[in-house]
């Protein structure tokens, strides 16, 4: 582990060669997993105001849940995190034609409909940030 002032880096961050390969992966970070995606302070605030301009894209499954439990929930960790469905889809997983992932968020973002893109940790992926009282861990997810 390297220390950077309150902040704990991985070597693996050194050590891996990662990049999001999306030709490869098809968005498979937004259905696998044992929790949805981690969310930041404020951040499901935002996911709430920038609903109604997702809203058409979602399936029903995902309305239901959104209906039911909210954009979010605090999972076992204790931490926020986007709803699932099924214990599977992030809840603004949308698909194309051809079976890709999309997000929701960041397909409205593109046609320039919303200010915001995505949660950080989806930006961010496979790098994911952990938040301690003292300092914030930087570790490599690794599937």
């Amino acid at each position: 582990m390297f220390q950077v002032k309150d902040t704990i880096v991985s070597p693996d961050l050194f050590d891996r060669m990662f990049v999001c390969d999306y030709a490869a992966c098809q968005g498979i970070c937004c259905v696998e997993g044992e929790s949805g995606a981690p969310l930041e302070k404020g951040e499901s605030d935002r996911l709430r105001k920038h609903l109604d301009a997702v809203r058409p894209m979602l399936s029903p499954e995902a309305l239901a849940v959104i209906e039911r439990q909210g954009v979010s929930y605090v999972d076992e960790d204790g931490d926020e995190v986007t709803s699932i469905v099924d214990g599977r889809d992030c809840v603004f997983t949308t698909y194309d034609e051809e079976g890709n992932c999309l997000c929701a968020f960041e397909r409205a973002y593109r046609a320039g409909e919303i200010d915001f893109l995505k949660p950080i940790s989806c930006h961010l992926y496979p790098v994911r940030l952990t938040r301690y009282s003292d300092f914030t861990a930087v570790n490599y997810h690794r599937w």
